[in-house]
């Protein structure tokens, strides 16, 4: 039979789609020939990412995601971040966090996609996004809002904790970006960011045993006090991020509380509790026990 209007609507999309991620690659990969002395037309660079824009709007699922050629889209602006300048990068993260604002569904894609650009010698566009987040203005935050200003801090927070469950490493390398969000006003933000603290330490102890099997398995280690030193300031990092995860065991919201316990849960069900840390952990879940919120007691 013919094709219904949904399905032609669907072909059509798919084929612009491609089409526009060929466009991006091209433009990403034959910057030298297409243009004069090798300087791009920002606003012909940007016109994939307008596109792939419209398209993350609508993929608010699996499956809806794939229906809007979201993977697609995603591959478009990670083209065009790796072969931008600061310029058109500034306008693409504004856009991103803009998007993380508005829509709910918006957070694992964004992670995903910092997971999609070059990341070597450091990965800029999760970095500007952090960079973000950390000067976001929660002045004036009422938890009770339903929409404006908390909508929007309730939808860009989950982004945090995601990006950490892919990228621990970057997101502890810019932790100091987000520390002054763990005593701002929003519960969603600390919460989120107490999230993003478990996920650094499980890796991060992951890491460490693997390294630690690599040193035993190659004999003794030849890097002496540097080496030492760098176990030192692991330890204290580690140290700071437990403390931060035991201080928000008292939080004024029983929603960070929660998520607090949660995450000493997780860590000491994974192994990855510090012996010094059982007793002080232990204590801290007794005293919980007669927390006045049912959702910390459990």
């Amino acid at each position: 039979g013919n094709p219904t209007d949904a399905e032609e609507m669907a072909t059509s999309r798919a084929l612009c789609a491609q089409t526009m991620l060929l466009a991006s690659t091209s433009m990403s990969k034959y910057q030298s020939r297409l243009w004069l002395r090798s300087v791009p037309d920002e606003s012909l660079l940007h016109l994939p990412c307008r596109i792939a824009y419209q398209m993350l709007e609508s993929s608010t699922g699996v499956i809806a995601k794939k229906a809007a050629c979201g993977k697609e889209a995603l591959g478009m602006i990670a083209n065009v971040v790796d072969s931008s300048g600061n310029g058109l990068l500034n306008t693409v993260v504004a856009a991103l966090v803009d998007l993380l604002h508005t829509y709910d569904h918006m957070a694992p894609l964004v992670a995903e996609l910092c997971c999609m650009v070059q990341e070597k010698p450091t990965n800029v566009l999760a970095t500007e996004l952090l960079r973000e987040i950390g000067r976001l203005d929660t002045d004036g935050y009422s938890a009770t809002d339903a929409g404006g200003k908390a909508s929007g801090i309730r939808n860009v927070a989950p982004f945090i904790s995601e990006l950490a469950a892919v990228r621990p490493k970057l997101v502890l390398t810019n932790f100091s970006l987000l520390v002054p969000h763990l005593s701002a006003e929003p519960y969603v933000l600390r919460s989120a960011i107490i999230n993003s603290i478990g996920h650094i330490l499980v890796r991060d102890d992951v890491k460490l045993a693997e390294e630690k099997k690599e040193e035993q398995e190659e004999g003794e280690s030849d890097y002496g006090s540097k080496d030492d030193r760098r176990i030192i300031n692991i330890a204290k990092t580690r140290s700071s991020l437990f403390d931060i995860l035991c201080d928000h065991t008292k939080d004024v919201t029983s929603f960070t509380r929660a998520a607090a316990l949660k995450v000493l849960n997780d860590l000491t069900e994974k192994q990855s509790l510090p012996l010094d840390r059982v007793m002080p952990v232990t204590k801290i879940a007794i005293d919980r026990l007669n927390d006045k919120a049912v959702s910390v007691r459990r």
